[in-house]
């Protein structure tokens, strides 16, 4: 449970900072918005995965060859879930059905990486 507070403590502060340029740059994003989620989290889950390393996972062997694959997917499934969400719910928010995709996808790669570290 420590781990897990922990966890979503440091997913809150990258969270704030993709959701603010998520909000900034939606708007004259001129490509699908499956690509601008896919950057922003592409790169943020790159930088907090490090972090996490550092202070949930030191002990974890391999962590970096563990969580590449989570790195890689992680990213794609949010995109995915928030692009199948705009299509289902158009009329809702884009930052909603972003936090919504995003939630979902941060919970799945949660449950998976404390399985294989």
């Amino acid at each position: 449970m420590k781990d897990l507070i922990k966890y979503y403590s440091l997913t809150l502060i990258f969270y704030a900072i993709e959701i603010t340029i998520f909000k900034i740059t939606h708007t004259s994003w001129v490509y699908d918005i499956f690509w601008l989620n896919l950057l922003l989290r592409t790169v943020l889950v790159f930088f907090f995965s490090i972090i996490v390393r550092n202070t949930i996972f030191k002990d974890s062997k391999f962590f970096y060859a563990k969580i590449f694959g989570l790195i890689l997917i992680s990213p794609v499934l949010a995109s995915f879930v928030i692009k199948l969400l705009t299509l289902i719910y158009p009329l809702v928010s884009l930052v909603i059905l972003k936090l919504i995709g995003d939630l979902i996808s941060s919970i799945l790669v949660f449950i998976i990486l404390k399985r294989i570290s």
